[in-house]
């Protein structure tokens, strides 16, 4: 008896699908830029975005997660700030504040990131 669908395992697609899952790449990318536009919008938030979401040669994978460094939020809100910003996708978000940044991170930042 053969189903309808085909149960055959095979490790190398399974592998490759962990490693970089192009679609989850497109959905975190529009969730980034929706936050971005949030963080704007309601903060005046300068937003860009690092690591290997926004690096096109880097793998995105089923432990990936957003990275944004945002400059100009208060202070006394940040963390409520990262809170609304988190309910903005299903991906894990990690928010690092700019002016609290190292200067290796800041020029990493003016070099690779990509202004959202």
């Amino acid at each position: 008896m053969k189903s309808g669908t085909d149960s055959t395992y095979r490790p190398q697609r399974f592998l490759a699908a962990r490693r970089n899952d192009v679609d989850r790449k497109r959905r975190a990318a529009a969730d980034a830029r929706r936050i971005a536009r949030f963080l704007s919008e309601q903060y005046g938030a300068r937003v860009y975005g690092i690591g290997s979401l926004f690096e096109p040669d880097r793998d995105f994978t089923w432990r990936s997660d957003i990275d944004l460094a945002v400059g100009n939020l208060p202070d006394e809100r940040f963390f409520a700030i990262c809170a609304e910003a988190q309910q903005l996708t299903v991906f894990p978000l990690d928010i690092v504040p700019l002016e609290d940044s190292r200067e290796y991170f800041k020029e990493a930042v003016r070099t690779r990131g990509v202004e959202l």
